[in-house]
């Protein structure tokens, strides 16, 4: 996907239309709303446990993998480049994924929440693990 927006050219209201415009496209590809992404982030703040990854890369991860649906590679790729410059999505190919999944597993495997690795496929969320997973979300709500 690409964006050819001249920002230094628009004025606020564009700018404010174009986010819209972005976070509504994002939200109709992979079934993500912003607030549940805004959830994931939060969480990952309060279980951070000092770890220095992208924590809206990782919120958009987490968010795919909740839904108990196998997760491809390419998908946690292409939901973590979308909105970004084509020369920066370069930093998100190859192995970021598996970054994003180590880092998740990190966080989420203290809670008793496993990743699971499907070979050839992807990632999971142990069909088991995600009441689990949606409780610690939840109580990550409850806490704002």
């Amino acid at each position: 996907m690409n964006f050819d927006l001249n920002v230094e050219a628009m004025s606020r209201d564009e700018l404010i239309t174009a986010y819209y415009d972005v976070v509504d496209r994002f939200e109709q590809v992979f079934g993500i709303e912003m607030a549940e992404l805004q959830t994931a982030i939060d969480f990952l703040r309060a279980n951070d446990a000092g770890l220095k990854y992208s924590r809206t890369g990782s919120a958009k991860t987490l968010c795919l993998l909740k839904t108990g649906r196998i997760i491809s590679r390419r998908a946690i790729i292409a939901a973590t480049a979308m909105n970004k410059a084509p020369e920066d999505c370069i930093t998100v190919r190859g192995g970021m994924a598996s970054v994003y999944i180590c880092y998740l597993r990190k966080i989420l495997t203290p809670l008793g929440v496993k990743i699971i690795t499907i070979n050839g496929l992807g990632y999971q969320i142990q069909p088991q693990s995600l009441k689990v997973l949606s409780a610690a979300l939840a109580a990550t709500t409850i806490r704002q």
